[in-house]
């Protein structure tokens, strides 16, 4: 009995996960955060709690390489928890992709349900349709991407 318990004692501490600091973490996340959005619209709140927003260029261990209104400006990203990934002409068709899709099952579902639908109805079955896809395709895809780089770890 004891043989087995040293046994699993051992096999545990040997194939145990180290423990990681939150500088570690931060950096590999930073590091993918570049990789993955340089060149795209980014927003995060710097020092003195200003909102900055411009393009990411690139990133050192301790800022960002933002181009803000056509010059390019460094910001520390020491105490930023979070950026946002601001949505792009892409997200903005995707929605409202959506959307008119969301119009053209109404009508369709209208016709399916009345055989001579009245002018209208058929209009405000239309534009509820429209309005309400738009309301889900915004929600859906045409919202900023909020990335964790803080270093925390959760559960």
């Amino acid at each position: 009995m004891k043989k087995k318990i040293v046994l699993i004692l051992f096999l545990s501490s040997a194939f145990s996960q180290a423990i990681t600091d939150k500088k570690a973490i931060k950096s590999v996340r930073l590091e993918n955060f570049v990789n993955n959005y340089t060149g795209k619209i980014i927003r995060f709140l710097g020092q003195e709690n200003i909102y900055i927003q411009g393009e990411l260029i690139g990133s050192t261990s301790e800022a960002f390489i933002v181009l803000v209104e056509g010059s390019s400006s460094s910001y520390s990203n020491k105490g930023i928890k979070y950026v946002y990934v601001i949505p792009e002409k892409t997200e903005f068709l995707l929605a409202l992709g959506v959307s008119l899709v969301g119009g053209v099952i109404s009508y369709l579902t209208l016709i399916v349900n009345r055989e001579n639908p009245q002018n209208p109805l058929v209009r405000v079955t239309i534009v509820g349709g429209v309005v309400l896809g738009g309301i889900i395709g915004k929600n859906t895809f045409y919202k900023p991407l909020k990335i964790d780089i803080s270093g925390n770890i959760y559960d």
